[in-house]
């Protein structure tokens, strides 16, 4: 799954347009660094003030970008698992 694979899945779970989308995935690496890579890590940053951030740099609202960040950690956590053929979440 590439970037933009990444882009257009957050758009579908979210129902933002996908310009938006790419402006907040842009905005959370310039504010966290690698996403994938400290996801990989374990790194955790803190959440209120990367949403803030992300809001000043897209333009968006918190609100919106809460929203796209949850899916952006449902997309990553699915790619992840698929890639890895683990770490899948149970239906149960």
């Amino acid at each position: 799954m590439n970037k933009q694979d990444v882009i257009r899945e957050v758009a579908a779970k979210t129902g933002q347009p996908p310009a938006q989308c790419a402006a907040a995935l842009k905005a959370f690496e310039a504010i966290c660094g690698d996403a994938l890579t400290n996801k990989f890590k374990g790194i955790k940053h803190d959440h209120g003030r990367v949403i803030t951030e992300m809001a000043s740099k897209t333009g968006q609202s918190e609100q919106a970008c809460e929203v796209v960040m949850k899916a952006f950690d449902e997309v990553f956590e699915i790619a992840l698992s698929a890639k890895l053929g683990f770490l899948r979440r149970s239906s149960t």
